[in-house]
């Protein structure tokens, strides 16, 4: 910890302390300074602290005039849909716990859904589900991407809604053409390679998952990932890494997620993954520097 901030995180503390403001979230938030303390990630800590306070002057100050009218205008109107009053929670929570701009974003989207849904529905949604009504090409996904657009529907999230519709289509119109030449290069690698690692099972399912819902975006990149692990598990470790195991090894300076990092290390280590590795191992050497 710099001795600025030092001074910065003591100077919030000593804010937080003499500030009575309450909210729900506080002790919660308290916490959470707390544990990035214990860990010792200052930044953490100072950020989390800095919010605690943003949200008691927020409460002290009062809602905003601009929240205020769009406060007024969900109240006085008596449109409804579905997810009106779980909206109108998750909103609500944001106003207790003086989080000033997430209410608003979210009074937004509640004037929005009212404004929706006494609409007709756009034209180029309207195509877009007349296509996908009249289109037979199946898919495991394909009720439940369905019964998500129409809850969209319901709620006057056209915009959602649109999204929703643009991906059956895409995953429709990807299964009628079939596997690219590409992404069957990358399974056919995978085929033929007889290298294991304890995760490849999981990520080969994950991968035929992508391939029988049409992602083949996602499936290409997941291909990639299995053929980048079961390289990594045939090369050496890299040379940082193996001298920032050793200086954890070596260490035996405790802090509470010592033994979960070491954990994460080692999984990491087992399926080949170095990147995530050394960064966890930096993690881990960085956290016991600083607690010496």
């Amino acid at each position: 910890m710099t001795k600025s901030q030092e001074a910065r995180l003591h100077q919030l503390i000593d804010q937080i302390r003499c500030n009575p403001t309450i909210y729900p979230k506080k002790a919660i938030d308290w916490e959470s300074v707390e544990m990035w303390l214990r860990n010792d990630d200052v930044s953490m800590a100072i950020f989390t602290a800095e919010k605690m306070i943003t949200t008691m002057n927020n409460l002290a100050a009062g809602i905003p005039p601009q929240l205020q009218t769009l406060l007024d205008q969900i109240y006085s109107d008596l449109t409804t849909y579905p997810n009106k009053t779980a909206d109108c929670a998750s909103m609500q929570s944001w106003l207790d716990n003086g989080d000033y701009a997430m209410a608003i974003y979210e009074a937004n989207l509640i004037l929005q859904a009212m404004k929706n849904v006494q609409l007709d529905i756009p034209a180029e949604l309207q195509s877009r589900l007349d296509r996908i009504k009249s289109d037979t090409t199946s898919y495991p996904k394909k009720s439940k991407d369905w019964g998500s657009l129409q809850t969209w529907l319901n709620n006057g999230n056209f915009y959602r809604a649109l999204y929703q519709a643009k991906a059956m289509i895409k995953t429709m119109d990807n299964l009628a053409a079939g596997i690219p030449p590409q992404l069957q290069t990358l399974l056919t690698q995978i085929q033929n390679a007889k290298v294991s690692y304890p995760k490849k099972s999981a990520d080969c399912d994950a991968l035929r998952t992508w391939l029988e819902n049409g992602d083949y975006d996602m499936a290409s990149y997941q291909a990639k990932e299995i053929l980048l692990t079961i390289k990594n598990v045939q090369r050496e470790m890299p040379t940082e890494l193996k001298i920032l195991l050793e200086q954890v090894r070596h260490n035996s300076t405790p802090y509470p997620k010592k033994t979960a990092d070491w954990e994460s290390v080692q999984t990491w280590l087992n399926n080949g993954n170095f990147t995530m590795a050394l960064y966890k191992a930096r993690i881990m050497v960085t956290a016991m520097k600083y607690l010496t």
